[in-house]
């Protein structure tokens, strides 16, 4: 991941599977892609759940619940396969 993300980026960086912690203003958020390429995102305060529906949604929703921030620290969790072990 680059060192520096812009917000209207994320959406098209997380792919299935792929869970994105954000850190900023006391509080994490969490995204997550399914399977299905729907991004949820899960905040810590007020606790909820969301199905976030589009780029310009997500672009919204991240500075709302994180007032003030203009950089967070972020995680991304993303599956990979194991290589074959070696004979």
């Amino acid at each position: 991941m680059a060192a520096f993300v812009h917000v209207a980026n994320l959406w098209t960086l997380l792919e299935p599977g792929d869970a994105l912690l954000l850190t900023g203003a006391g509080h994490t958020t969490a995204l997550f892609r399914d399977a299905r390429s729907r991004l949820f995102a899960f905040d810590s305060v007020p606790a909820h759940v969301a199905l976030v529906r589009s780029a310009d949604a997500l672009a919204a929703a991240l500075p709302a619940s994180h007032p003030g921030m203009q950089q967070f620290t972020a995680t991304l969790l993303r599956h990979a396969p194991r290589a074959a072990p070696a004979i």
